[in-house]
């Protein structure tokens, strides 16, 4: 029953966490009018937007990218385990 309920506490912290990166990544999608990193990186490249803080925007938008991936397998390992 204990592994239970911290299975369900790691869960909702995980799920807590991924709110909080779609907040985030919301945010970048309306400062730049881009649904994604690599469209933002691509605007750079032909100039549409500018560099800075354009560079700073992509490498923070590609960990939030990376850490919800990670937070997702995470959540996957955590629910098959303890079902």
């Amino acid at each position: 029953m204990l592994a239970l309920g911290k299975s369900r506490r790691y869960g909702y912290c995980i799920e807590t966490e991924l709110a909080r990166l779609d907040h985030e990544e919301i945010e970048l999608i309306q400062k730049y009018h881009m649904l994604s990193a690599v469209d933002l990186e691509q605007a750079m490249q032909s100039r549409i937007v500018p560099e800075h803080p354009g560079w700073e925007d992509l490498i923070h938008w590609e960990a939030i990218e990376d850490r919800r991936k990670a937070l997702k397998e995470l959540l996957c390992n955590t629910s098959v385990i303890h079902s």
